[in-house]
Parts: structure tokens; sequence; C-alpha cells
């Protein structure tokens, strides 16, 4: 999450809660980032619990990494679908995007909805899936 410029900490109460040690929650992409880890941390104990098989910590943060890069792609092209759904009304009315919706930490979109994924997301995705 550091690499990525989330914020987060190395505590229990950081990693169950989402709760920094200032007593400030954190953001709402560190959140889905901590959300999508453990959706995958459970993803993969239950499978090693059918498996009856150790649990690989290593599966489950790849699953993060392909959850993450998913959902962030996701999020891009529905920006990009909402601007080109709108692009041709009439100028006084066409539309781009909000400033406030176009840099994210995760997510850098220009007013047209052109989008590109965090590079070190996108890096730690190629290298995750070649292991």
């Amino acid at each position: 999450m550091q690499r990525l410029g989330l914020k987060s900490e190395n505590s229990t109460k950081f990693r169950i809660t989402g709760i920094r040690a200032d007593g400030k929650i954190v953001d709402k992409e560190s959140a889905a980032i901590m959300f999508w880890a453990w959706r995958a941390l459970y993803a993969g104990t239950v499978r090693a619990h059918l498996e009856n098989k150790p649990m690989r910590l290593d599966r489950a943060y790849a699953y993060t990494i392909e959850l993450a890069h998913a959902r962030i792609r996701a999020h891009g092209f529905r920006w990009r679908q909402w601007y080109l759904r709108q692009r041709y009304i009439p100028s006084a009315r066409s539309k781009v995007i909000p400033e406030r919706h176009r840099s994210y930490r995760l997510l850098k979109t220009d007013p047209y909805g052109t989008y590109q994924v965090n590079p070190i997301l996108a890096q730690e995705r190629s290298t995750t899936m070649n292991a």
C-alpha cells in the first residue's frame, strides 16, 4: 500500500479496523485495497480448508493484486463510457469528467475519460502473474 502512495501502518488495529494510530480512518482507496486483501485472505483460507492443504499466502496476494487491478480498470472504463455517452451533446451542455474524479492514487483520468492504472500496481500485477 505504501508503494502505491496509500497510507498504511504495520499494526493489528490498522489491519483489522482501518483506523490509524492518530485515530483517523483510511481513505476510500486504502479501504478498498484492505477490503480486497481480506476477501482474498478469506478465499485462500476456505480453499486451503476444502483441499486440506496449507494456505498459500502468495496466491492470496496475487489474487488481491488481480482483483484491485480489475476493479480499478472497471472504474476507469465506467468514466470513459460516461464521457462517450454525452460527448455529442451541444457544447453549452456537454461535460467533461470533473476534476475531483480525475486524480486518484490508483487511477489517473483525463477530462475525456482516457485513464491509466497506477504503474506500480500494473507492474506488480505482471510480476505476480508470471510467478
